[in-house]
């Protein structure tokens, strides 16, 4: 979760600290934490849509996502894990458009990941995050190798 404070604007940053990026730790490969997840995520391009543990989606962002969903599936062979929280009740028949891409396969809605983020992003073909671009980015953690990810 993202916190106000560790935002803050720095005019000047003091000759004794070192900004770093993102601290993500690979501690356990994605296949150990969830096996069956890994290997799907190997059978085609995949978009990761994961806006943070601490992002619930109400009925218009989830609409509004499942909308954006549909002209990415419908014109390329990639696939999708959404994960997908809900806060408050409502009808999941904003989700009909994507039915077909739920049945075949190519649209996996979680509410959880039991895997990290930035793990996921390092498996399987190539992925494409969707994410909120904190201080976290998971996304930009995952696009760094080696020496990069290390300095």
């Amino acid at each position: 979760m993202a916190f106000r404070e560790a935002g803050l604007p720095l005019d000047m940053i003091p000759p004794h600290v070192k900004p770093c990026g993102p601290i993500v730790l690979d501690v356990v490969p994605a296949e150990a934490q969830d096996g069956e997840l890994a290997m799907w995520l190997k059978k085609a391009s995949t978009m990761l849509v994961n806006l943070g543990s601490g992002v619930q989606y109400d009925e218009q962002m989830a609409r509004a996502m499942a909308d954006a969903l549909v002209p990415v599936l419908q014109s390329t062979n990639a696939q999708a894990l959404w994960k997908l929280s809900k806060i408050g009740e409502y009808s999941d028949d904003l989700l009909r458009p994507l039915e077909n891409y739920v049945k075949s396969g190519r649209l996996r809605l979680e509410t959880w990941l039991n895997v990290d983020p930035v793990l996921l992003l390092r498996t399987g073909k190539e992925t494409a995050p969707v994410w909120h671009a904190n201080a976290l980015s998971e996304g930009f953690m995952a696009s760094l190798t080696g020496e990069e990810a290390r300095a």
